[in-house]
């Protein structure tokens, strides 16, 4: 039985998105591929939930030295064919620091 059998009697309106899901699994695996789900486990070893909570500034946020293995970059950039969030600013993220002063310094050397 599929998705659609399932919610038989349902506002169609309502779970338009089954019969949108039912022609979807006609041509895609209803499983993760393999490169995916160890992309996850790669995450979720680097940051597993229970740690969020102490995370320091550094391992949390973009604009670091070592910004790469921060948890906002990997949220945005490394883990993006498992769903994306790139784009946008950084206060995505609540959180954040810049390079402003950085810029300013460096223009001023340019002048």
């Amino acid at each position: 039985m599929n998705i659609s059998e399932q919610s038989e009697g349902l506002n169609p309106v309502e779970h338009g998105w089954q019969a949108k899901l039912d022609e979807w699994l006609k041509t895609n695996s209803p499983t993760i591929p393999a490169e995916m789900l160890s992309l996850r486990e790669e995450f979720n070893q680097r940051f597993p939930k229970e740690k969020i909570v102490e995370m320091t500034l550094e391992e949390y946020v973009l604009g670091t030295e070592n910004f790469r293995d921060s948890f906002c970059y990997w949220l945005e950039w490394k883990t993006r064919d498992l769903g994306s969030i790139k784009g946008g600013s950084s206060s995505k993220f609540g959180v954040w620091k810049t390079v402003v002063a950085q810029s300013k310094e460096r223009a001023n050397s340019l002048l």
